[in-house]
């Protein structure tokens, strides 16, 4: 079960506003579903996003909720990422089936030593019907 993954990337992986301002990778946007971006990858503008609490089963709707890290090696570069990301998103339903987006950006974070990025997170709201 994808718990809306699936509507996630429908959309991050299809907005051009999106693809453009992150790097490529073997042929594909720099975009993951995992918390962290692979071991090979060296770029430095580029996307992580992961399911961020756990689905309450007692719901008779789905509510998920995502982090997605926008990251780059400059603030400016994670903060146009993330306004993009946040554009795409926001107030939105899904380009299949039924459900809306919220988000919520949250400040930039600055990296933590020389190998880390700046890192503008966005948590991302979707409630649909199950």
């Amino acid at each position: 079960m994808s718990f809306g993954s699936d509507k996630i990337a429908e959309i991050i992986y299809n907005a051009g506003a999106i693809t453009t301002l992150v790097d490529t990778y073997k042929t594909k946007p720099a975009i993951w579903f995992d918390n962290i971006a692979p071991e090979p990858y060296k770029g430095n503008d580029y996307i992580t996003y992961y399911r961020a609490v756990p689905v309450n089963g007692a719901l008779n709707y789905g509510d998920y909720k995502y982090t997605i890290n926008c990251r780059s090696n400059t603030s400016l570069g994670a903060e146009n990422i993330q306004g993009a990301v946040y554009t795409a998103f926001n107030r939105v339903n899904p380009t299949t089936g039924r459900g809306l987006f919220i988000c919520t950006a949250l400040p930039t974070i600055p990296p933590r030593d020389s190998r880390d990025d700046y890192n503008a997170p966005i948590e991302v709201q979707f409630k649909t019907n199950i």
